[in-house]
């Protein structure tokens, strides 16, 4: 943990959130209703506090949708592969300034690519939780989390 005289005005436990909703549902095929659930779901599954700061990474097929259902959180987007991943973690590239403010970092899928961010924020002391469905988790990620919360596959009833 840091120092608490290096963060004077940042409450303790305070937690920055990097969800990839599109791997926590599976991918941006199974629609908006699977959307809504699976950020509902994250958020029965992982404790969101007063004072966390929440970044959701979508394409832009999904932007406002996104920030309807969590119109606190910071909504993010790029188009093509790996879209929502490349701006979550430009997102948390100045690492001294993130890891002044925050005691965990809580990362919102199982994606190999977030890899190197839990390394970097957990050797600066941060809690790496990691929250993603077990079979879309990688081991290396999981290896280097903290703590690894399970979200469950969301399925929704095909309209007959």
């Amino acid at each position: 943990m840091l120092k608490e005289n290096t963060r004077p005005y940042y409450p303790p436990g305070r937690a920055l959130h990097l969800i990839d909703v599109e791997n926590l549902m599976g991918g941006p095929d199974n629609g908006l209703a699977v959307l809504s659930r699976t950020l509902s779901c994250y958020r029965e599954v992982v404790l969101v506090a007063d004072g966390d700061h929440i970044v959701i990474g979508v394409n832009p097929a999904f932007h406002a949708p996104a920030k309807a259902y969590w119109p606190s959180a910071r909504v993010i987007s790029r188009g093509g592969p790996n879209g929502a991943d490349i701006r979550l973690i430009e997102h948390v590239r100045d690492v001294t300034w993130i890891a002044a403010r925050y005691d965990r970092l809580v990362i919102g899928s199982g994606d190999g690519d977030f890899v190197e961010p839990a390394r970097v924020y957990g050797d600066r002391g941060l809690v790496v939780e990691v929250a993603a469905r077990p079979r879309s988790l990688s081991t290396r990620l999981a290896a280097i989390a903290t703590r690894v919360r399970n979200i469950p596959e969301i399925h929704v009833p095909e309209a007959a």
